[in-house]
């Protein structure tokens, strides 16, 4: 055992506190661990609950709700010194928190940065990565990108709202065409028009609702470049191209 460090058992559930920008509790999640114990691999004395002095659930919070259903100890470590923003430092590091958990717990923290991202999102139904990616570097993906990491450690900032905005707003512009609900990659497309000297969106825009032309679903970002510069030269005598 390392030196300082004790695993206790409690059956007073009702000492331990949920805290804000911690992940909420899924109860598929706890279902599974039930089931677990319940077909006798009990492993919740070896991965105890981390609790902050004041009995705050840092990491855990599934495996107490466990415990609590099978009427079972709560085994748990505390950690005086850590706090939310701590555990979210040590998830950055492992694949435990979905990118949605680290946006939740920054937000809940205060950061006006997650919640500017947050709002932006659901203003141009453009999923994370994607907003993350066009308000950080003011491209909808880009290889090698340390945003994900930065995103992640809490460091994430906004830098290019100006140009993500006018990416999302041809996005939206654009979307109103397309068959179903666009994917990653046209968004990516779009970002290659946006940045385009030869794209003209509003003959773009002309042809579409003139021809009552659909965009149809693509799988990758160069064949929706290829949809895209189709539809621009329907019924043109000459095709001219947009990007």
């Amino acid at each position: 055992m390392v030196e300082g460090l004790h695993v206790y058992a409690t059956m007073d559930y009702g000492r331990f506190k949920y805290m804000k920008g911690n992940r909420a509790v899924n109860p598929n999640k706890v279902n599974r661990i039930v089931n677990s114990v319940k077909d006798k691999a009990d492993m919740l004395k070896y991965n105890p609950v981390i609790v902050t002095s004041r009995y705050e659930v840092l990491d855990g919070q599934h495996r107490l709700e466990a415990s609590k259903e099978l009427q079972r100890p709560v085994y748990f470590m505390i950690a005086p010194l850590a706090d939310v923003q701590t555990v979210a430092t040590l998830n950055s590091n492992t694949d435990s928190w979905s990118m949605k958990n680290f946006l939740t717990c920054y937000r809940e923290l205060g950061n006006k940065h997650y919640e500017k991202l947050a709002k932006f999102m659901e203003e141009y139904d453009l999923d994370l990565s994607t907003s993350m990616h066009l308000l950080y570097e003011g491209k909808a993906k880009t290889f090698n990108s340390p945003a994900r990491t930065i995103f992640r450690d809490g460091k994430f900032e906004i830098r290019r709202e100006k140009i993500a905005r006018g990416i999302a707003e041809l996005y939206s512009d654009l979307a109103e065409f397309h068959d179903g609900k666009p994917s990653r990659s046209f968004a990516e497309a779009v970002d290659t028009l946006y940045y385009s000297d030869v794209y003209d969106h509003p003959a773009m825009r002309d042809r579409l609702r003139h021809y009552s032309l659909t965009i149809e679903r693509q799988p990758t970002r160069k064949l929706y470049l290829q949809e895209l510069q189709r539809l621009f030269n329907h019924r043109q005598q000459k095709n001219k191209p947009i990007y």
